[in-house]
């Protein structure tokens, strides 16, 4: 049987017009994809509210994240001012596949998950293909172990912001395992302290394409701001602001079998003596990556293994 004429156009009128795919996605059923929303300001776990409409949203993340469908092209939708406080261990746990977690509303509006009660704190990414989008995390839990353990590939974190709160300090806010290859941080920000305690922001054992672009990231790291502790093989940095209050003046550490792209990095360190930024660098190519070892003075470009000029 051919097409009709109606149903002709309205193929015709999607190429070109959103609105127009979106009433023809109407007429077919959609993908069978499933948008989740979530409030904690209006949301009910259980009860009437069945979580697929800005109306009747559920009330936490991890209940939207059991209802969702793995390799469904799902969406978790938290809403304006959302507000979750994680504090037990997988508090909320990403094990369905495929899921996108995508926070609505810009600077205080954002959605806002806090970490305050016990070290061993966590949200934990198990799933593949999971991301998070737009939230603000905030640590108030002195000395939290780790935030985020990725222990799935393809998982990552884009447009979020990572705070400790005080002299509170998350000794490292993102681990990724052996099994958390191509792994993205993209365009976002840590805001720590200049209080010791942190180890790093993210710390990575020998996961493969990991790649992480334009954060902005400031504390007192033992080790460095982007720690690969291990070695990650084709890796990508770039385009990221570091900044490590610690006397061991590194802003990335790497591994001697370490390799990939690491460029156009700006790293700032404590004082006027150290002159490392970028340490064990291994088989990375590394490019146009600058250091400053004091505020105020201009940064300058470094060679090779702990030189500069």
């Amino acid at each position: 049987m051919g097409l009709t004429t109606t149903t002709f156009a309205r193929l015709r009128n999607a190429m070109t017009s959103a609105s127009a795919a979106r009433e023809l996605e109407g007429k077919l059923g959609g993908y069978g994809n499933q948008d989740w929303f979530v409030s904690s300001v209006k949301g009910v776990d259980g009860g009437s509210f069945d979580g697929k409409s800005w109306q009747q949203p559920y009330a936490t993340i991890d209940n939207a994240i059991n209802k969702a469908t793995a390799s469904n092209g799902d969406r978790i939708i938290v809403m304006p001012g959302h507000v979750e406080t994680i504090s037990t261990p997988t508090f909320i746990t990403c094990d369905v596949v495929g899921i996108e977690i995508i926070g609505v509303g810009r600077g205080t509006d954002r959605p806002t998950l806090t970490f305050d009660t016990g070290t061993d704190s966590t949200i934990v990414m198990s799933a593949a293909n999971v991301t998070w989008h737009n939230f603000h995390f905030i640590n108030t839990q002195d000395a939290l172990v780790v935030a985020f353990p990725v222990t799935a590939a393809y998982c990552g974190f884009f447009d979020c912001e990572f705070q400790d709160d005080g002299a509170d300090n998350t000794i490292e806010w993102i681990t990724l395992s052996t099994a958390a290859d191509y792994f993205d941080l993209i365009d976002c920000t840590n805001r720590g302290t200049d209080t010791a305690g942190n180890t790093a922001f993210i710390t990575g054992a020998a996961a493969d394409h990991v790649t992480i672009i334009n954060l902005r990231s400031q504390g007192d790291f033992s080790a460095a701001n982007i720690d690969m502790s291990a070695a990650w093989t084709d890796c990508r940095i770039q385009y990221c602001l570091l900044e490590n209050a610690n006397g061991v003046d590194v802003g990335i550490e790497g591994f001697a079998s370490a390799t990939g792209w690491v460029t156009h990095n700006e790293i700032l360190v404590a004082d006027s003596s150290q002159t490392t930024g970028i340490k064990t660098q291994g088989a990375l190519y590394l490019s146009e990556n600058r250091t400053s070892n004091e505020d105020g003075e201009n940064s300058f470009l470094l060679l090779g293994a702990g030189q500069g000029s």
